[in-house]
């Protein structure tokens, strides 16, 4: 029954599929970009789930994915303060999925157009 709830809150309600975005885009972070991995609650981190959906707002639209402006390859996950700036809200983005794919881990100066 749990599951079958949670799937449905994620298919139904956008702000718990932000946040489980969100969840999984730390998760994936620290296992990549950290030596011991994700240790610690994300409170303890200083990452504020509800600041970074309340800076997003609502999905755009459909082909649209959460982007970090300054790539998380980037920051030094190691470090605690270097956690809290590449996790800040400021650093966060609705992104088309095309225009993210050909972004990756690179900073974009100029915006560019759907194909």
């Amino acid at each position: 029954r749990r599951n079958n709830y949670t799937k449905q809150r994620y298919h139904t309600d956008e702000a718990y599929n932000t946040k489980e975005r969100l969840t999984s885009l730390v998760k994936h972070a620290f296992n990549k970009y950290s030596i011991t991995g994700k240790v610690q609650s994300s409170k303890k981190y200083g990452i504020d789930y509800k600041k970074i959906c309340e800076h997003l707002g609502p999905k755009p639209g459909e082909d649209y994915e959460i982007d970090h402006i300054i790539p998380l390859s980037s920051f030094n996950l190691n470090k605690k303060e270097e956690i809290k700036q590449s996790f800040s809200p400021s650093n966060h983005q609705w992104l088309h999925k095309h225009i993210n794919r050909i972004k990756s881990n690179k900073i974009l100066l100029a915006v560019l157009e759907l194909p």
